[in-house]
């Protein structure tokens, strides 16, 4: 036969200061987890900004300081070449870059140190070219031939100008061209009376239409100060280049200039040549409290437009 245990009133009733104890605990629990969830979104919401708002943050300061960089070294080279004299020597230009590049670094570090931001700006490569410079006459050579060469093997080109004063020809198959080779593609330019049209392996691209051009700059590629895809030097061809050509140089006259990274055209009587630095390499270091930033800047004024 089953024992039968009979409780007492008080048995059945949980202990009131027992039950209290526990929705204590829960409740401290709980607002635990809350606390823990509240931090963890936080620190979410903190991450996504300082991604997005790099500006705000410490990121603004080294895009400020890195253009700042780029444009002082930029005219530090243009000024460096326009300044260049035929008989000095690219380490001429070279030490003089490094030495103004390094006195730049200096000042502004002393203006950062100010705001508790360290920096350092070192010259990493320099690459020396050749200056090239015709004020008037004809395309041609110094031997009189119109189809001639300009620089060859491997070679970059930069800061690229044409003023023109006179053009002999309407007819874009004889008027002058300028020629790039890659050794495997050829893109042409040429420039006739009423119009600059361009050409790759014989097939005409792009071509603008203006009444005797005066002024064309591969920089910017523009034809009188107007944007012109016939001039975007090269085409759809990649530097650097196999050739640079003049074709038909006797249709033309007026005055070109460019630079080179080439040094072994220095000395030619096709055209006028002075040393000059064609590319740097400068690397910036930045750091703070908030971040810590290092790049390397590639400094070539005047590309070709691209």
């Amino acid at each position: 036969m089953a024992d039968v245990t009979i409780l007492t009133e008080s048995q059945r009733k949980p202990d009131s200061s027992r039950r209290g104890q526990l929705l204590l605990v829960a409740g401290l629990l709980l607002a635990v987890t809350f606390v823990l969830l509240a931090v963890l979104l936080n620190s979410v919401i903190y991450a996504e900004n300082l991604g997005s708002r790099g500006a705000s943050v410490g990121g603004g300061d080294v895009i400020e300081f890195e253009t700042s960089l780029h444009d002082a070294s930029e005219e530090t080279i243009r000024r460096l070449n326009r300044d260049a004299d035929p008989s000095d020597p690219h380490s001429d230009l070279t030490d003089e870059f490094e030495a103004v590049i390094d006195e730049w670094d200096g000042q502004a570090r002393q203006h950062g140190l100010r705001d508790g931001d360290y920096s350092t700006v070192s010259v990493d490569t320099i690459e020396t070219g050749t200056q090239i410079e015709q004020s008037g006459g004809s395309f041609e050579n110094d031997d009189g031939d119109g189809d001639w060469e300009l620089a060859q093997n491997d070679v970059r080109v930069r800061s690229f100008e044409m003023e023109i004063d006179t053009i002999a020809e309407s007819d874009p198959d004889d008027a002058f061209r300028l020629v790039v080779s890659d050794g495997t593609d050829v893109w042409e330019m040429a420039v006739y009376d009423s119009g600059v049209q361009a050409q790759q392996n014989g097939v005409e691209i792009e071509d603008c239409e203006t009444t005797n051009p005066e002024a064309i700059d591969f920089a910017t590629a523009t034809v009188d100060g107007e944007f012109c895809e016939a001039v975007i030097f090269g085409g759809d061809l990649e530097a650097p280049y196999d050739s640079i050509s003049y074709e038909n140089g006797s249709e033309i006259e007026g005055g070109y200039r460019f630079i080179v990274d080439d040094t072994s055209l220095a000395g030619s009587n096709d055209f006028e040549t002075h040393p000059g630095i064609y590319s740097s390499n400068v690397t910036l270091e930045y750091e703070n409290h908030r971040i810590d930033y290092k790049s390397t800047t590639w400094i070539a004024p005047e590309e070709p437009y691209d």
